[in-house]
């Protein structure tokens, strides 16, 4: 039971996450700037992005885009919690939701046309809201649960996989179709999935009695579990971008490197595999926050300048966008923190930060807190 509840352990704090291999310094630089957006027409003036007006007492989170101008996000006011949206630069909020127990995580489909709620008033015990973007109830539901991960499918926003963890880290998966007004208990489920298409999910197979630090990725039917495809024997973390594969590998003979390797939904390779520094943790190595701007083609993450100890590492990252197709990579800023980072569909303007309270543009390279 102990070393179940430790694999358990070590997926959850990776929830996140073969060709040629590339060397960061490999990836030429770009040919161009980024173009204009559609909101900016060619020699006009940057339009003026608008911080929120919000006392900072009442400023609880930013949870991403709605579209390329209108941002997510909640506050408290009078012991009620508030889910709004906010126009950057027209400076407008409206709020679309309101709760009398707190927000524990709101997630945005990536149609944006549906938003997930999750609330509770106590640890045994969730409510869970599907709303539309204008903050219409389209199906909810309770989960007696401790914790609680969510894996939405990106091509049908009516389906997700829940995972319930319990006190004991036990737990039972369950997949949720908003349309059908559904919740049903599936068995033979690992927790932490990705979606692969609408039938199929990935997920790496810990031997819960055998914890390893590397484990296989297997493709499985939701329809049929007990078919089951290994994709990968031997791998560190991945991740899924509608359908396409990211997989995260330290390899054996330079273990002080990190290589991120992609692929389509066929599973074949797209262009050349990412390369770079690597920073070690206690029994593991950091996984940097990254962000993949599917409209540009371009995967972003924040880089180390070089392999040390997570623990005593003070250089700072790079922000990267490495271009995939073009096989090239844009260093965006220097002497950043590694935070997380959402990036708009268009991947012009990204939130940054613990509570996502800070904004960065690409195209000009300025910051902005959104929260002061």
């Amino acid at each position: 039971m102990r070393k179940r509840i430790l694999t358990l352990m070590i997926m959850i704090s990776f929830i996140v996450l073969t060709g040629c291999t590339l060397l960061q310094s490999d990836f030429p630089p770009p040919g161009s700037k980024t173009d204009p957006s559609p909101e900016q027409k060619e020699g006009e003036k940057e339009p003026s992005l608008i911080p929120l007006d919000l006392d900072i007492d009442e400023f609880e989170n930013i949870y991403g885009w709605m579209d390329n101008q209108t941002i997510l996000y909640s506050f408290v006011r009078q012991g009620k919690y508030h889910l709004a949206t906010y126009h950057l630069y027209k400076g407008e909020s409206k709020v679309i939701f309101t709760s009398d127990s707190p927000f524990h995580n709101i997630l945005i489909h990536k149609s944006k046309e549906m938003l997930l709620i999750h609330t509770s008033q106590n640890s045994q015990s969730a409510k869970v809201y599907f709303i539309d973007d204008a903050g219409d109830v389209k199906f909810s539901t309770s989960i007696e649960s401790h914790e609680l991960a969510f894996e939405w499918n990106e091509e049908n926003a009516n389906l997700m996989m829940t995972t319930a963890f319990f006190e004991d880290w036990s737990y039972k998966s369950f997949a949720v179709d908003v349309g059908d007004k559904s919740i049903q208990e599936l068995e033979g489920i690992h927790p932490f999935v990705k979606w692969f298409g609408e039938d199929h999910i990935l997920v790496q197979d810990w031997n819960p009695e055998q914890p390893n630090l590397f484990a296989p990725l297997v493709k499985q039917s939701l329809s049929d579990p007990s078919q089951r495809e290994v994709i990968f024997n031997h791998l560190y973390r991945f991740d899924v971008f509608s359908n396409l594969l990211m997989t995260i590998e330290v390899p054996d003979v330079d273990s002080e490197h990190m290589e991120y390797h992609f692929y389509d939904s066929l599973l074949k390779p797209i262009g050349s595999s990412i390369q770079v520094p690597n920073l070690t943790q206690y029994s593991d190595w950091l996984i940097p926050y990254y962000d993949y701007l599917e409209e540009n083609e371009t995967f972003l993450t924040f880089v180390a300048k070089h392999h040390e100890n997570a623990d005593v590492y003070t250089e700072g990252f790079q922000l990267v966008a490495y271009h995939l197709k073009q096989q090239h990579k844009e260093i965006l800023f220097e002497d950043m923190e590694n935070k997380p980072i959402i990036c708009s569909p268009n991947g012009e303007l990204c939130l940054y930060g613990h509570q996502l309270e800070e904004l960065l543009n690409l195209k000009t390279a300025e910051r902005l807190k959104l929260i002061h």
